[in-house]
């Protein structure tokens, strides 16, 4: 199967007519190299707050229940603003939308190196999380309306190795920024802000506007509306989030909250909790283009998809569950193949863009991550509320709790067994009606 084929867009969209030319190309793959920079930037703030969190605890006089909220709004609140981010990407353009969030960014970033009290603090995480929610859905709106249909696949794995290298930039460069700024975290914070004025000049030219191609959709037309209400609720879109949700899931679940808890429970430490995580964005950024590559030239996704999950159960199943500790290369050779099963995640959003009008790959992209995003606050959750008052660190509790990072993988490869036999059926029957 193809994409969908370039068609006439609204004024400010982001197709132009000669997508498949190769100046057209030129020009839409330095759009998605500008949006890019903006995702390792949004990325590379939103994470390196956990290698300040202790400097800003102390400064701020803050408990860990209060450093928890803070790291967590951030994340709340992209979450929340993806459905809207994914409407004002479809309607005005990334052009326009992107480089006014880049600068909104930094303008939260500011806020926070600011902040006397938890108050500061949240709004300037608030502010982050609101306009960071752009930064991955405009990357993926251009893949899939500018980008040529015979390399979507490979954007769309560099836009997932560009996503890990900025976590894992994130993780090891913190700390070493801090030291070079003397510990002072809010000068550091504050160069971190100004870095978003050249990145929104970047996107600003490099991007484009658009033409005005076909006359644009006021936001209350009966067209505007039905498209809205048709992605939303498209049930194969929902099905695509939950399988994204099995690979989106381990991924922040393993590199955010319960590594850490995991690997105390194996007698490490939280360094090499730390080299492990990094192993596993590793395994990522080798994945992702290369699977990318090889689906664009075979033109399926959904094989992908069904070797990610089942390489993520075979390799996330002894990580949890074999209770005697491996050797340290063992493990590291183990997180690095997670991070390959992993990898191929990244393809449901331009397999969700297939199901829908391109003029709304923003809003489809925006429903398959909102979903994603929630699953993987799943994995954050659920495992908590599981092991409850018991210490995270007693290995046969917090293996039971841990069941969702196993047990999701599985329910996505039934979602995408059904997705395909459901997919079979309706080209059998639309051959038979173009047969009759």
């Amino acid at each position: 199967m193809s994409t969908i084929s370039s068609q006439q867009l609204p004024d400010g969209m982001d197709a132009p007519a000669n997508a498949e030319s190769r100046y057209g190309q030129r020009a839409a793959w330095i759009a998605w190299s500008a949006a890019s920079l903006f995702l390792v930037y949004q990325i590379l703030l939103q994470n390196s707050f956990s290698g300040m969190q202790g400097d800003v605890g102390r400064d701020l006089k803050l408990t860990t229940e209060d450093i928890s909220l803070i790291a967590s709004i951030f994340f709340l609140t992209y979450a929340a603003m993806q459905i809207p981010a994914g409407v004002l990407i479809d309607r005005f353009g990334t052009g326009w939308v992107l480089p006014p969030a880049i600068l909104a960014v930094g303008a939260g970033v500011f806020v926070l190196a600011g902040a006397q009290s938890l108050s500061g603090a949240l709004a300037g995480r608030l502010i982050m999380g609101t306009a960071g929610s752009f930064s991955f859905l405009g990357v993926t709106a251009i893949t899939n309306r500018r980008i040529s249909s015979h390399r979507i696949g490979m954007a769309t794995g560099l836009m997932d190795f560009a996503f890990s290298l900025g976590a894992a930039l994130a993780a090891i460069s913190t700390l070493h920024l801090l030291i070079a700024f003397n510990e002072d975290w809010r000068l550091l914070l504050r160069w971190s802000a100004l870095l978003s004025i050249p990145i929104a000049l970047i996107c600003w030219f490099a991007i484009g506007r658009g033409k005005p191609e076909s006359p644009r959709q006021t936001s209350l037309s009966p067209s505007f509306w039905s498209d809205f209400r048709a992605t939303l609720f498209n049930r194969r879109l929902i099905m695509i989030g939950l399988i994204y949700g099995g690979f989106i899931g381990p991924l922040l679940g393993l590199s955010g909250l319960w590594n850490v808890p995991l690997q105390e429970a194996f007698n490490r430490s939280r360094e090499d909790a730390s080299t492990f995580t990094t192993c596993m964005l590793i395994g990522i950024m080798i994945g992702a283009p290369t699977c990318g590559a090889i689906a664009d030239r075979i033109e399926r996704y959904i094989p992908f998809l069904v070797g990610g999950l089942i390489l993520t159960v075979v390799s996330i199943y002894p990580l949890i569950y074999v209770s005697t500790p491996g050797p340290y290369w063992l493990v590291l050779s183990q997180f690095v193949i997670l991070g390959i099963g992993l990898s191929p995640g990244v393809l449901c959003f331009p397999l969700a863009c297939r199901e829908v009008d391109r003029r709304t790959a923003g809003m489809a992209s925006a429903v398959v991550n909102c979903i994603g995003l929630l699953t993987a606050g799943a994995f954050q959750f659920l495992p908590g509320e599981f092991i409850g008052d018991t210490k995270a660190n007693e290995l046969p509790i917090l293996q039971e709790g841990l069941a969702i990072f196993v047990i999701w993988p599985l329910l996505g490869l039934g979602l995408i067994l059904i997705l395909y036999k459901n997919q079979m059926r309706y080209l059998s029957a639309l051959s038979r009606r173009t047969g009759s």
